[in-house]
């Protein structure tokens, strides 16, 4: 695709001469764009269908597991990943929030540097909160600094940021003012984490996953002396852990089973890896004094809490790829939570993932999956044939479409008694409107769909 034709206001542009990946969803009753859109929605139609139907070790489907369990998709947002990075993980998540929103299962999505102020799980008091510990992050120097917590009430009250500055063993005469101001930054993040929220599938289309994540990307660019954010998304969910154990303890029927997704970048250093693991010790701790297990493994149910790590590789050293090995390596048996996935994303642009990579992917929570060396790696983890032929625009199936090759029932179009399509709360949702770059066409929905479901035998003659 030549460079004047590249979307300006898209936060994936790229740099000349590179290929320029452009992820579309046709939507309803939309005029199909100029180019074929068929190839693409039918190739990932089909492999979603194909992962629909891919079982191993007593679970079936690669996706059923959706509606069994909490799903939370931490999305790296960067603004340092190379030009095929952010596009790669864009289209995992995308694919995965269509589906989601075709099984209304529970799943929702974090940036790992943007987190959502207007949150309805958030209080005008939080809010406010979350907003000043923002604009702190974003300060430029230890004197910029020093200057919003003297004039912002809630650092020297209850946020208790003007406290933490004073004590000696924080921060220190012995310090330059950048030392100081780092620590005070990856401090600010770690008292976001109380207020951090993310997307319910339910309150996104794959238009505005997109623009969100160009805001999350622009976000992260305004601060450029906080940067593992890969260490605080895993500190993030070993605190979920710990919260989930403590839930646990009360009554084994409290605890709810959850999955991390990880969708990553970037490198991790050697100092990262010490404060994940240390997490991971805090974590694998908080329940020892009652003698569960850690895992919180349950029979029929595999580890209740799981982190499945899917990062992209192509710009990555392999110094840095045995990090996340070492990540996934640190424990084992049944204090096991972690599993690593490996992803080339000019691969993921290009074939796209195989049906048994979105398997292992979603149900490494069970142990026999994870420990299953038969799984997918390297080549095994990609589609066989080119997911666009052109090798740039990437159209995506709609959810109607996925709903139809799943067989699941449209809710509005089920019958309803009166009492209840009479009440206010029962009444359907607006449809949404205004011309996304994802859409989807009605025509490419009946033609694709149509494909991969046997007519009712009523139907049949």
């Amino acid at each position: 695709m030549h460079s004047d034709n590249l979307n300006r206001d898209s936060p994936f542009e790229v740099l000349q001469n590179q290929p320029n990946f452009k992820l579309r969803q046709v939507v309803e009753d939309a005029e199909l764009p100029d180019y074929h859109p068929e190839a693409s929605v039918d190739y990932i139609l089909r492999t979603i269908l194909d992962a629909e139907n891919f079982s191993k070790h007593g679970s079936k489907g690669a996706f059923n597991v959706l509606g069994d369990r909490h799903f939370n998709i931490f999305i790296e947002s960067s603004h340092s990943l190379s030009s095929w990075t952010p596009c790669a993980i864009l289209l995992v998540a995308t694919v995965l929030l269509i589906v989601a929103q075709a099984k209304d299962c529970d799943m929702t999505f974090y940036f790992t540097s943007y987190p959502n102020k207007k949150s309805k799980n958030l209080s005008e008091i939080d809010r406010r909160h979350l907003k000043d510990l923002i604009n702190l992050w974003k300060t430029q120097s230890w004197q910029e600094a020093l200057g919003m917590v003297r004039y912002t009430q809630s650092f020297q009250d209850k946020l208790g940021i003007q406290d933490w500055i004073h004590k000696r063993r924080n921060i220190s005469d012995d310090q330059s003012d950048v030392e100081k101001h780092a620590k005070l930054l990856n401090y600010c993040r770690e008292k976001m984490l109380a207020f951090w929220h993310g997307w319910h599938q339910r309150e996104l289309t794959a238009d505005s996953l997109e623009k969100l994540y160009g805001s999350a990307m622009v976000n992260a660019s305004q601060q450029l002396n906080s940067l593992n954010s890969t260490a605080f998304t895993y500190k993030r969910a070993m605190g979920q852990y710990t919260r989930l154990q403590e839930l646990y303890q009360k009554g084994p029927s409290q605890a709810f089973p959850v999955s991390n997704i990880f969708l990553l970048g970037t490198a991790i250093q050697p100092t990262e890896l010490a404060a994940i693991q240390e997490a991971q010790n805090i974590g694998g701790n908080a329940c020892s004094s009652s003698g569960r297990p850690a895992t919180l493994n349950i029979e029929g149910r595999g580890t209740l809490f799981q982190i499945s790590s899917v990062v992209m590789i192509d710009r990555m050293t392999e110094k840095s790829i045995k990090l996340y090995k070492k990540v996934d390596s640190y424990e084992k048996g049944e204090d096991d939570i972690n599993d690593l996935n490996t992803l080339k994303e000019r691969k993921v642009l290009t074939n796209f993932l195989s049906p048994s990579a979105f398997f292992k992917i979603l149900n490494s929570h069970e142990p026999a999956v994870d420990n299953d060396v038969q799984m997918p790696t390297g080549d095994a983890m990609y589609g066989r044939q080119l997911l666009n032929a052109t090798g740039h625009t990437i159209t995506l199936p709609s959810v109607k479409q996925v709903k139809r090759i799943f067989g699941i029932e449209d809710l509005l179009a089920l019958p309803r008694a009166m009492d209840d399509s009479d009440d206010k709360d029962d009444r359907p949702a607006p449809p949404r409107t205004g011309r996304a770059r994802f859409e989807v066409s009605t025509d490419a929905a009946e033609r694709s769909s149509e494909k991969y479901v046997t007519p009712p035998a009523s139907s049949m003659a």
